[in-house]
């Protein structure tokens, strides 16, 4: 009779084990095929910034013709105000909101400049818009920022910040340039 007894808890054990195995890969298959689901961007800290530039990248696509990687990047001072000068950083920092937390999401980044727009010495006409593709993750901080950097750059009124994620605007933030 304990033989049977054994036989019957030890089977009852692997049936249980076996059934969390089976939940176990069937959770994991789940989230990582799941399509991100993506609520919304909340805004943290729009304002000035101080940062080291570590990287030119060449994009003819933008006003500037080149985009900055950065490091070190610290907020100064949280405002939608900023003074415009040569050398200023400004931007935010911020959070996408959605699941599953940690997956990256392909997101466009919009900056919308006032009349007369940027008009590059270099050539081409007057932009009252640039835009490009980037990425952040659901969860975590991400930063963008703006660093004024030749007289030209400096028009004062009100820029425009915007991230969209497939075809919806997630966030949009205003700050106002005043010659500084």
């Amino acid at each position: 009779m304990s033989v049977c007894n054994l036989g019957t808890k030890a089977m009852k054990h692997s049936m249980r084990m076996i059934a969390s195995i089976v939940a176990l890969i069937a959770s994991a298959s789940l989230s990582y095929g799941q399509t991100p689901r993506v609520d919304r961007a909340e805004v943290s800290k729009p304002g000035i910034y101080s940062a080291k530039v570590t990287k030119r990248i060449a994009d003819k696509s933008i006003s500037t013709g080149t985009r900055n990687e950065v490091g070190e990047i610290r907020n100064t001072e949280i405002t939608t105000l900023i003074p415009a000068k040569v050398n200023m950083f400004f931007g935010l920092e911020g959070t996408v909101i959605g699941a599953p937390k940690g997956t990256g999401i392909p997101v466009r980044i919009v900056w919308r400049y006032p009349q007369p727009g940027l008009k590059n010495p270099a050539g081409g006409a007057a932009k009252l818009i640039d835009e490009y593709m980037d990425s952040a993750v659901i969860g975590k901080n991400f930063q963008f920022f703006w660093q004024l950097t030749r007289d030209w750059q400096i028009v004062p009124g009100v820029w425009t910040f915007e991230m969209w994620y497939q075809g919806r605007k997630l966030v949009s933030q205003n700050f106002t340039l005043v010659k500084g």
